[in-house]
């Protein structure tokens, strides 16, 4: 037997060594084709046929000819940049509902919590937060089909379908006796590029924007005047961890700050098409009363840094943070069938002052975009990155990504706190404790601390000393508050809550009090700079 399964793992092995194989041929069959794509009966693309055809008739095993094409096309855009892919019905159906903003479905956050599907958040305003379905509560079954070994994926698949229709689904609630059942009709829900915006002080209003779709601008706008109405004269627009979106909505975000005919951004690619300017369209910008200070850290890209560099550029506001990713390219989109299409990078950014966004990456780099806790970008100095000058004469550097007027750090959490965050067990806790103390609040005692600390040891596998929890206790606090705000109001009362200690939000409520205009508040980033250069040179 052991025998025979060596002889099946080689001949596996054999496949996918000659599927690597495969894709490399493919991707040297290209620059061929591309030299003689208009001659119809190119060799090369004949051999490729036939290569397909002796592998169908021939192989030692059964193949799939569907699959080799899949992979020999992979292989092929493995020669080019980390962006161009060939995205099939899965990929290109999310990127399509995430570019219109909006789908069928119920209103939920999910993940795999303990290996069961458990509901992070009710969405506000959705037929999950009507019919009463709360954080925590973990789905069994739908349409009495038991949801054990479901993953994330497969539960969206199920989850979603047609406004009108209806879904059965139960769920098992942390302290009832017996689960619940639950009928819900599936309706439009929105999917919020503008999740959060709120007061942070008197004055100062903050807003999060986490992608670029086609709503973004309208939300932000919308988002912006119900401030304004509560007193808002400065804002901060919090870019961070943002992967970007939308060309298109990148230039209507930086219109809404930038003077008409104001230089957003341009692109250059290898032909003519590519080669494009977008300038501000408004005759005035709406919000240009508004003092700006942005947050970008090492996970924003894209439209994000098109934002930040824009407003940069021409003095519109301060950055604070860390330098952004430098996901610099255009990727077009060509649609193969109705289900698949191929994205391929045709153009890269450049902001007004002249610095390409770009930063020259391999595919192992991307893996991390999604957790930008594991971002590494390096600092270079100063002084080795190319030079540009701001429409206020400022010194701005290039080299790929946007540097920040101001450099901060986020929040650092200790080694126990990311233990505590990749267990999820702080948000269990919070869903029980809730459970068993209706009159909960956002006030953390010092008896649900020791509850916790004896949640730790007794439920999970984490080795923990009193003295050690005593060191986190600040942090800690913290993070509870942001739990029982997540499970007893909504996500954007718990971001308020998180956002509290933030030292970059912090840093961004200092600038914006001390400044009186805009030329105040470029001040202060123009002597930060200032005062960095000073230090590199002595």
């Amino acid at each position: 037997m052991q025998k025979n399964s060596d002889s099946i793992t080689r001949k596996t092995l054999a496949l996918y060594i000659f599927i690597a194989i495969f894709g490399s041929l493919i991707a040297n069959f290209v620059a061929d084709y591309v030299q003689a794509r208009n001659n119809a009966s190119d060799p090369r693309l004949t051999e490729l046929t036939r290569i397909l055809d002796i592998i169908d008739q021939h192989y030692v095993e059964d193949v799939m000819p569907d699959d080799l094409i899949d992979h020999a096309i992979d292989g092929m855009l493995l020669q080019l940049d980390p962006y161009s892919n060939y995205m099939k019905k899965e990929s290109y159906d999310d990127l399509m509902l995430h570019s219109k903003g909006e789908f069928g479905g119920l209103g939920i956050r999910i993940a795999i919590r303990n290996e069961v599907l458990t509901i992070i958040a009710p969405i506000e305003g959705t037929p999950a937060k009507q019919v009463g379905i709360s954080a925590g509560d973990q789905i069994i079954s739908v349409e009495e089909e038991s949801t054990t070994g479901w993953t994330v994926q497969d539960a969206i698949e199920v989850l979603r379908g047609p406004k009108g229709s209806e879904v059965r689904i139960t769920v098992r609630r942390p302290g009832a006796t017996e689960t619940i059942d639950f009928k819900i009709v599936r309706d439009i829900i929105q999917i919020h590029s503008v999740p959060y915006a709120f007061m942070m002080t008197d004055e100062i209003g903050y807003i999060g924007v986490v992608e670029f779709s086609e709503k973004t601008s309208d939300e932000l706008n919308q988002a912006i005047d119900e401030l304004k109405e509560e007193g808002m004269e400065s804002l901060i627009l919090d870019l961070r961890n943002n992967p970007g979106g939308l060309l298109e909505a990148a230039i209507e975000v930086s219109d809404i700050f930038l003077d008409k005919d104001k230089m957003i951004v341009y692109t250059r690619g290898r032909t003519l098409e590519q080669n494009q300017e977008f300038t501000a369209r408004f005759p005035l910008p709406r919000h240009n009363r508004i003092l700006l200070a942005v947050l970008v850290n090492e996970g924003s890209a894209s439209a994000s840094e098109i934002v930040a560099g824009a407003i940069q550029d021409h003095d519109a506001g301060i950055i604070i943070g860390k330098e952004t990713f430098g996901k610099g390219s255009v990727q077009s989109i060509f649609p193969l069938s109705d289900t698949r299409a191929l994205k391929l990078t045709t153009a890269k950014y450049y902001t007004p002052s002249g610095r390409c966004i770009h930063k020259d990456r391999d595919h192992d780099d991307l893996e991390v975009l999604s957790d930008s806790s594991d971002i590494d970008i390096s600092e270079e100095e100063d002084t080795e990155r190319e030079k540009f000058k701001t429409s206020g004469n400022r010194t701005v550097y290039g080299g790929g990504g946007i540097t920040p007027d101001m450099i901060r750090e986020g929040y650092k959490y200790s080694d126990l706190m990311r233990d505590i965050f990749r267990e999820s067990i702080l948000f269990d806790f919070t869903v029980g404790y809730v459970n068993q103390h209706p009159d909960a609040d956002l006030t953390v005692t010092e008896k649900m601390r020791h509850s916790f600390f004896d949640f730790i040891t007794e439920e999970t596998e984490i080795s923990v000393t009193k003295e050690e929890f005593e060191e986190i206790r600040e942090e800690l606090t913290q993070e509870m508050r942001y739990n029982l705000a997540l499970t007893l109001y909504n996500e954007e009362r718990a971001q308020a809550v998180r956002l509290e200690k933030n030292p970059q939000v912090q840093h961004a409520i200092d600038c914006l009090k001390k400044a009186t205009g805009i030329h105040d508040l470029i001040q202060l980033a123009s002597v930060e700079s200032d005062e960095g250069s000073d230090l590199k040179e002595k």
